[in-house]
């Protein structure tokens, strides 16, 4: 009886327990971040005396996640978009102190998003076309004080949709020829003021699934 008690006491500290070793196996610290494994990203970056480094000359740490098996929907900031995995795109950026940021020198640190798991015909919006996943296309963009800009001048924020699974004769307006999945056909193109376009037009095109 009282070993039952006790288990029954112990079970949730051994739960966290199992979460903590499980979030430090998913960040290391390494020296290099040459031939990453697949699923792992630079979260955060210093100057060090160390990975060997002698006397004054400092030299690079970096801290990395596995986040290949965090689910649809899930955000991470990050500081390099090298390596990252299929699904994930930028939703956000920002200049920091960050990212082994040193004086008032800032660096870039970007926030990506895995969308891999969402539905046929779902759509989202990006600040950087890094990484597209395949059967996404762009349907529309917009010059915004967004994506990390502070006063002038602007930056872009696409908005596009996952077009993979459509069924034959489906129609879709994009903005961009980039990255249409095979199967798919330029049937029309018109220059309007649409796509962002601020006093001159611009091209949209529609496709249609064969």
């Amino acid at each position: 009886m009282h070993t039952f008690q006790t288990m029954r006491l112990l079970l949730p500290a051994l739960a966290l327990c199992a979460l903590a070793q499980t979030a430090a196996a998913q960040t290391q610290t390494v020296c290099s971040i040459t031939n990453l494994s697949p699923g792992w990203v630079v979260i955060d970056q210093r100057q060090c005396l160390c990975c060997g480094a002698t006397g004054a000359t400092r030299r690079t740490q970096y801290t990395i996640r596995n986040i290949s098996s965090l689910a649809t929907g899930a955000t991470v900031q990050v500081c390099s978009l090298n390596n990252l995995p299929p699904g994930w795109v930028v939703i956000d950026l920002t200049n920091c102190l960050c990212c082994g940021a040193e004086g008032a020198t800032r660096k870039t640190k970007w926030t990506i998003k895995n969308i891999g798991g969402l539905a046929t015909g779902a759509t989202a919006q990006v600040c950087a076309l890094n990484n597209l996943p395949a059967g996404w296309v762009i349907i529309d963009l917009t010059n915004c004080l967004c994506c990390g800009a502070e006063g002038a001048p602007r930056r872009t924020k696409w908005t596009i949709k996952k077009i993979s699974g459509l069924p034959a004769g489906t129609r879709v307006q994009v903005c961009s020829l980039e990255n249409i999945p095979s199967g798919w056909a330029t049937i029309s193109q018109q220059q309007c003021l649409c796509c962002g376009a601020e006093g001159s037009t611009r091209t949209r095109w529609t496709i249609k699934k064969l």
